[in-house]
């Protein structure tokens, strides 16, 4: 295998032809070029498409990951609400480590009426 073909800083470590392959053929939710676009913003530049691929495959993972975790504590609530909450995503944050603070344009209350706020 040439080692040229890979952009990593460290030339023994070469991903296995498997995983490679798995990879080229998996088509991930969220598209590379949204990826490319967030990750160029923020300074990462790659001629390796297999970068973004990647990226993208484990944002779809942690995001279906989040999203089962939330549907279930609002399952195992046993809750006839069947919409999905700030407290309830919250707290699955914060179990995968990841803090979450409201925007002071947040707005959880489905009945607000806009008409006042116009007025």
């Amino acid at each position: 295998m040439d080692k040229t073909n890979f952009s990593t800083l460290n030339n023994e470590v070469i991903p296995d032809d498997k995983f490679l392959e798995e990879i080229e053929n998996y088509t991930p939710k969220l598209s590379e070029e949204l990826v490319r676009q967030i990750c160029e913003e923020k300074g990462l530049n790659t001629s390796d498409s297999r970068v973004y691929r990647i990226i993208s495959i484990v944002a779809q993972a942690l995001a279906e990951d989040i999203i089962s975790s939330t549907a279930e504590s609002i399952i195992s609530k046993k809750n006839n609400n069947k919409f999905l909450e700030w407290k309830e995503l919250t707290e699955c944050l914060k179990e995968k480590g990841i803090n979450s603070n409201r925007s002071q344009f947040f707005c959880d209350n489905l009945n607000v009426n806009l008409e006042k706020s116009n007025k």
